[in-house]
């Protein structure tokens, strides 16, 4: 049986494609050994290491964009951001705590509440607003080798939270003495995380379109959108060539708002379909 370790990136609804990879991972019986995933790609590689299959993982991303679609958690600011209340909010207008609970329901439904609770070993990177510091969190620290700060006692939900925080939405992740926010801003495909756990082979998977050209002269915040775009998806390219095998699935700008998901993983299933890195994967 083949034998794989897979990265998967952060980037929101996009990341939702992935499940199109594992669908045919699982096809071909290709083994997943070790998995790491950073932002939304935390949530799927936590799905897939508590042991669920490509079609479980869907409907329970589903069922959490439904959530949020009904509930618009990404639309509104958090009352604690008003002035008599006590405890503020940091680095965010949307409460992460939010996030935290609702996965902490879906993972009590699986028995998980650790992230040393998992099955298949998991790597999810943070990093520490206050230090600039690579935080990682792993479920099998007696077999993962780095110099990296690394920590397992902490929830699964709050692992997820911790590397969704994205700054400026999501309200920083307090942890021990972190403050915790998205782990893209350091590592957003994280390869480097999976040679820590093993020596098998390592399949990245990205959702990266070109950067759009701007039609008009930008303002300031356009500006800065822009150069953070063209540096991450630099970035990312740099880190997915660590890897052996690469897939990008290309799923387009305008699909990102909530209630995307589904079309988001039938079109990048017909994508997949599509390739031929899986022959040799299979072969290797």
């Amino acid at each position: 049986m083949p034998i794989i370790n897979l990265a998967l990136s952060g980037g929101g609804l996009k990341s939702f494609s992935q499940v199109a990879v594992i669908k045919k991972l699982e096809e071909l019986d290709i083994k997943i050994n070790a998995i790491a995933g950073t932002s939304m790609g935390a949530l799927i590689a936590s799905l897939v290491a508590i042991g669920l299959d490509a079609s479980a993982i869907e409907t329970e991303l589903l069922k959490l964009e439904a959530i949020f679609d009904k509930e618009k958690y990404l639309l509104k600011p958090s009352s604690k951001h008003l002035p008599f209340t006590q405890e503020k909010l940091v680095g965010g207008y949307v409460d992460g705590e939010i996030i935290e609970n609702i996965l902490d329901t879906l993972f009590d439904k699986y028995d998980i509440k650790y992230i040393k609770d998992v099955k298949i070993p998991l790597a999810i990177p943070s990093v520490d607003l206050k230090s600039g510091k690579l935080i990682v969190f792993v479920s099998h620290p007696e077999i993962y080798t780095s110099i990296d700060t690394v920590e397992t006692n902490i929830k699964l939900s709050k692992a997820i939270r911790a590397s969704s925080s994205i700054p400026m939405v999501i309200s920083s992740c307090p942890f021990k003495d972190y403050l915790l926010i998205d782990g893209g801003i350091k590592l957003n495909v994280p390869v480097p995380l999976l040679r820590c756990y093993s020596t098998h082979k390592i399949l990245a998977i990205t959702a990266k379109d070109e950067v759009e050209t701007l039609s008009d002269t930008p303002g300031i915040v356009t500006t800065i959108n822009q150069v953070y775009k063209i540096m991450s998806t630099e970035f990312d390219i740099y880190l997915s060539k660590e890897a052996e095998y690469q897939i990008n699935i290309p799923v387009g700008r305008k699909q990102l708002s909530i209630g995307e998901g589904k079309h988001i993983i039938t079109k990048s299933t017909e994508y997949v379909e599509s390739l031929n890195i899986f022959d040799k994967l299979k072969s290797d």
